[in-house]
């Protein structure tokens, strides 16, 4: 008789007890210590805006509800398939992460150029996701900017794809735009009002405006110090009617109308 079928019997209750769903729950890692008004910003008696609730690391901030150790279970079946056996586990965890947003679930989503991903905190299913697939076959090269899309898209800005790709909620790619127009994307945002996107074009050096379908609308900016110009333009954000860029190498953020018209300059450098 071989060996395969001596093992079948007792194989299987180990499978069934190995895959059973253990009731999970997603974690912040709050600092050691760290309590009171020392985790408020600014502390009182200022009136405080911030509070810091943990951190994001990655599969670690999912575990069992009651406790994260393996189960007997899952112990003897790693030890069957012989997982832990001569091999080194690699976790899903955050290397170089770089940008994030928040959908309307309240789900939270990481770019990370390290792990070339997209890291996908799923709040409602208790899980982490990762995402390396971009379109047309390709998978994730230096993912950098991420936003929210219409229709509940997901946009992320691949820096050495030169373009932007077009993700579902579930994270399948449906397409791109940027491609012979953007340089390096970085950062990326959206205007719902004006249905625009905005692109930091790093190696250009000016904003890059596109509508919802892809088309290429205008260039914002250009190489310069000047009010208004950019040296290497990276993480980008619309709030109500004004445009914030970082100007990674002016070592300041401007802040502008969506025109591009330069309203004011935030720090200076040193």
């Amino acid at each position: 008789m071989k060996l395969s079928r001596l093992l079948l019997p007792f194989c299987l209750p180990v499978l069934l007890l190995a895959c059973a769903q253990v009731p999970t729950e997603m974690r912040y890692f709050p600092e050691p210590g760290d309590s009171g008004d020392a985790r408020l910003w600014p502390q009182l008696p200022e009136v405080p805006r911030y509070e810091y609730a943990g951190q994001l690391i990655g599969e670690q901030n999912f575990g069992p509800a009651e406790h994260s150790e393996p189960g007997t279970g899952e112990k003897l079946f790693n030890w069957l398939v012989g997982l832990g056996i001569g091999q080194q586990y690699n976790p899903r965890v955050l290397v170089r992460p770089q940008a994030g947003m928040i959908d309307a679930a309240g789900n939270i989503y990481v770019t990370d150029v390290g792990r070339q991903a997209v890291f996908v905190f799923d709040v409602i299913q208790n899980r982490l996701l990762v995402w390396t697939q971009a379109d047309e076959g390709d998978v994730f090269a230096d993912p950098i900017g991420i936003a929210a899309g219409e229709k509940g898209e997901i946009l992320v800005a691949d820096a050495t794809l030169h373009r932007v790709i077009r993700l579902r909620a579930d994270g399948e790619a449906i397409g791109s735009f940027g491609r012979n127009i953007l340089q390096r994307p970085t950062g990326i945002t959206r205007d719902p009002v004006t249905r625009q996107v905005f692109v930091a074009d790093t190696l250009a050096h000016d904003i890059k405006v596109f509508d919802d379908a892809g088309k290429f609308i205008r260039s914002l900016g250009g190489p310069g110090s000047a009010p208004g110009e950019f040296n290497a333009p990276t993480h980008i954000h619309v709030t109500g009617d004004r445009l914030y860029v970082t100007d990674t190498l002016n070592a300041r953020i401007q802040v502008l109308e969506l025109d591009g018209k330069p309203e004011s300059v935030i720090g200076k450098r040193g």
